[in-house]
């Protein structure tokens, strides 16, 4: 999302640290980076206000681009710091968490506790959103997969003026590191091809007692028939979790 936006508007400055996050700029990761999952963990953001307005004038740009994900947990002091900012709240299916989550953070760990620490994250910070979509209505909300099928309704909830946006909307996106594609797609298939039907039915053992925080989001337990189907309209993707899966089985 984070990437498209700045394809979308002149003069913006995206961090290239990484996972284009201002939490992981150097200067400011001394400070972010400090119990950054812990609700009662105060920061100072005037201090990474300055921090993240000097890089922004160092490239040369107006407007700074931030998606730091412990960002959630901060709503109130970072929209009383930045007075004239934009923001968007947002969240992913727990599937879609649950595998990026495993994959990259948890190797070394057997599969059914992983995918165990995963979930319970997922509806934690679920949780925390929900309340933050409650608690801030003025901030517009869009999930992950709303946003790959209408990317444009992102930069409409911005309220942006014409003359912050770029015309050409089609420029290519650099992607993540780990998995560099550059344009927008729904990437659902690669992480539900990654958990396998074992990941599946132990994430659906948590998730069957949330069905209420699902379904305030838009979201539903999947069964083998709406996986299956899902791998079966996304063969490539599918193939491509499936390798991922078994790179991380050989290195757990």
């Amino acid at each position: 999302m984070s990437q498209y936006i700045n394809n979308c508007i002149s003069n913006s400055y995206l961090p290239e640290y990484g996972n284009n996050e201002g939490q992981a700029i150097p200067e400011a990761k001394r400070i972010m980076s400090i119990k950054k999952w812990d609700q009662n963990q105060k920061f100072d953001w005037s201090k990474i206000k300055t921090i993240w307005s000097s890089y922004a004038k160092k490239h040369h740009k107006k407007i700074f681009i931030e998606c730091s994900p412990p960002n959630l947990l901060r709503i109130k002091p970072i929209t009383d710091t930045f007075p004239h900012h934009r923001s968007i709240l947002s969240i992913s299916s727990p599937y879609s968490y649950i595998s990026s989550n495993v994959e990259n953070y948890m190797e070394g760990m057997d599969i059914k506790n992983a995918i165990n620490c995963a979930t319970m994250r997922w509806i934690k910070r679920a949780l925390i959103q929900k309340q933050n979509i409650e608690n801030f209505p003025n901030i517009p909300f869009i999930s992950y997969e709303h946003f790959c099928k209408n990317p444009e309704n992102l930069i409409s909830m911005l309220r942006l003026e014409k003359k912050h946006l770029k015309l050409n909307r089609n420029n290519k996106l650099r992607g993540k590191k780990n998995f560099p594609i550059q344009c927008i797609i729904d990437m659902t298939p690669r992480h539900l091809s990654f958990l396998g039907l074992d990941g599946l039915e132990e994430a659906n053992h948590h998730l069957k007692h949330s069905k209420k925080l699902l379904k305030f989001y838009g979201y539903k337990i999947l069964d083998y028939e709406n996986t299956n189907s899902s791998l079966r309209d996304s063969p490539l993707l599918a193939n491509i979790g499936l390798q991922k899966r078994i790179n991380w089985n050989a290195k757990s």
